[in-house]
């Protein structure tokens, strides 16, 4: 027998946020009856935290359970233990409004179908009267389907974010956050490059950077999770004082190549409180769908574990992200996931969410500087997102010829002159600002060891 239209999840989320943190209820009560809820028990409960908060009294865990001790529905499910296994569905005000509109249009579906009943079983009686009948019970759907329906003016949002007036999460590097002043939380920003560059080196020491204060999700879609676990250690390590003789990433792939002690060290900084800090998914076939719902497992594991909040969310890379809508081409794909992990980014207003990108294929062999219009198959990545960094490493170009043997001795003398100009140098181009102008900025950077680390502050190094 199939059940009629309902959402279980979206009803424990919706509750066990109320439990969680009861402000929301305000949030949802405008869209949400108890009424809506599939489940009587669930409608119960919700009734129940309606009763209290409009006497003014607090709502917990144990509250609840005493307002519902004589439920005998609430007895047998479990009681008070049953109670404290919702907060696990706990969400984020935002998403937990969502949810309160799923609830509802899911109860919508159902009134809808009782009516489409109702004026079959009539009209078999009486054709006029049930056609009168369906009228009226159609225009009571439609008034229950307004008044639940949220209205707000300007006056009554907030323009300051919820952490204390950050809307803007730093990237670690101090002379390019004069520039961009941060990562935008709420908003889409794009990290690209051409292959090899180093972006995902890049993205690691910003995500390290961060996790110095708020917790990061990284979902790599195009390297194993040991290998980004692996590239972190190696950073954690070499950013150490006194550590410049650290463990390179490829030591870490060949068994003997580093030192009992640097391995116990390794493994150490990451079970501290940065690893801790950063949330590792490499799990392939995603789509938007499934990366909004781990950033949600994210956001509550961090509330039950007493993590900080989920800051960033790093998306290595965009274009292995499927789309919901259907999608023709990879031009398509890469449009319609762009616009879908904005619509995410909206949902999560305290979150930075940070895709990685690849340029063009016809970029590769060119010599210049990558422009916004290098994004491959961008569609409406530049449009939708709100800071566009393009990585550009001129090192790369003369290493080549150094090392290529078909060159002439004088290419491979300019090539090593070259080297030594530009040597270690990361060029950050920003290629679109929301927040600020567009420009560049220098950073130095060793990949062979994930380090990035502002050019200023190397330079004062060697001094």
């Amino acid at each position: 027998m199939t059940l009629p239209p309902h959402n279980q999840g979206a009803e424990y989320a919706v509750l066990g946020s109320i439990l969680f943190e009861p402000s929301i209820f305000w949030r949802v009560e405008d869209v949400l009856s108890g009424a809506d809820f599939f489940d009587p028990l669930h409608a119960d409960v919700f009734g129940a935290c309606r009763e209290l908060l409009h006497a003014g009294r607090a709502v917990t865990v144990t509250s609840v359970a005493e307002a519902l001790s004589k439920n005998e529905a609430f007895v047998k499910t479990g009681g008070e233990p049953w109670l404290e296994t919702l907060l696990d569905y706990s969400l984020p005000p935002f998403e937990a409004a969502d949810s309160a509109g799923v609830i509802a249009r899911a109860s919508q579906k159902r009134r809808l179908m009782c009516a489409a009943r109702d004026l079959l079983a009539a009209a078999e009686i009486d054709a006029d009267e049930a056609l009168e009948a369906h009228e009226a019970a159609l225009e009571a759907v439609r008034e229950r389907q307004a008044a639940h329906m949220a209205v707000e003016s300007c006056a009554d949002g907030d323009i300051f974010s919820e952490r204390e007036g950050e809307t803007l999460i730093p990237s670690g590097f101090g002379s390019l956050d004069d520039e961009i002043r941060g990562f935008e939380r709420g908003a889409l920003s794009i990290i690209a490059a051409r292959p090899g560059v180093g972006k995902t080196a890049f993205s690691i020491v910003v995500a390290a950077n961060i996790a110095e204060r708020e917790t990061v999700g990284f979902l790599s879609l195009d390297m194993q999770g040991k290998v980004i676990r692996q590239r972190l250690a190696c950073y954690l390590h070499w950013r150490q004082p006194g550590h410049r003789r650290s463990p390179m990433v490829a030591d870490l792939k060949e068994p003997g190549k580093v030192s009992a002690s640097d391995r116990e060290e390794l493994t150490a900084l990451l079970k501290g409180p940065t690893g801790k800090r950063i949330l590792v998914n490499d799990r392939g076939g995603q789509n938007t769908r499934t990366v909004a719902g781990q950033i949600r497992a994210w956001h509550r594991h961090c509330r039950k574990h007493g993590l900080p909040p989920l800051g960033a969310v790093f998306i290595d890379h965009i274009a292995k992200v499927a789309p919901a809508q259907k999608a023709g081409s990879l031009y398509e794909k890469t449009s319609y996931a762009a616009n879908e992990l904005l619509d995410v980014a909206k949902q999560n207003p305290n979150t930075a969410i940070i895709a990685l990108c690849q340029l063009n294929r016809d970029t590769e062999k060119a010599t210049r500087r990558p422009i916004i219009s290098d994004l491959r198959d961008s569609g409406k990545v530049e449009e939708d997102a709100s800071l566009v960094l393009l990585l550009h490493r001129e090192d790369m170009r003369w290493a080549l010829i150094a090392k290529n043997e078909a060159a002439t001795p004088e290419e491979v003398a300019q090539a090593k002159r070259e080297l030594l100009r530009c040597k270690g140098n990361l060029e950050v181009i920003i290629g679109k600002n929301r927040n600020g102008e567009q420009g560049a900025k220098t950073l130095w950077h060793n990949m062979a060891f994930n380090a990035v680390r502002d050019l200023r502050e190397r330079m004062e190094e060697v001094i």
